[in-house]
């Protein structure tokens, strides 16, 4: 049985051939539970609000939301365009996440504690944005 995580990962961390990325996963290609859960919620303007302020809480950090092709510098463009570029750019079929790609030689790899230290750094300052884009099952 090949079951699939369709659920927000607070930080994933991928070794590629171009370096080392710190990921928040936000949807699978299909049947994404929080893709869903997220569109319904961005009706609300409160929430839409929420949702910017933790995007400005990430600017500054060097972090990409990408959907499919599509990309959204959180460092180049205003917190308020995110919830329009979203709707524009997140569709089923499409892996939906927010990446930070660090370079071989960036002193952040240098061994297993710094590695770690930065890890926990970058979930500090994800964790709110986390919170508005993710579905908690229970309430």
């Amino acid at each position: 049985m090949l079951v699939t995580i369709s659920e927000v990962c607070l930080l994933t961390i991928c070794i590629i051939p171009s370096g080392f990325e710190i990921n928040l996963f936000h949807a699978v290609s299909n049947e994404a539970v929080d893709r869903d859960q997220f569109r319904i919620s961005i009706l609300n303007k409160e929430l839409c609000a929420e949702v910017e302020t933790a995007i400005r809480n990430v600017h500054g950090h060097g972090f990409v939301w990408y959907a499919g092709e599509e990309s959204f510098s959180i460092d180049d463009r205003e917190p308020d365009e995110f919830i329009q570029w979203y709707r524009d750019n997140d569709k089923e079929g499409f892996e939906t996440y927010l990446t930070y790609h660090f370079t071989p030689d960036n002193p952040a790899l240098e061994s297993q504690q710094s590695i770690a230290e930065v890890f926990l750094e970058y979930a500090k300052i994800l964790l709110p944005l986390f919170d508005k884009v993710s579905y908690r099952w229970g309430g």
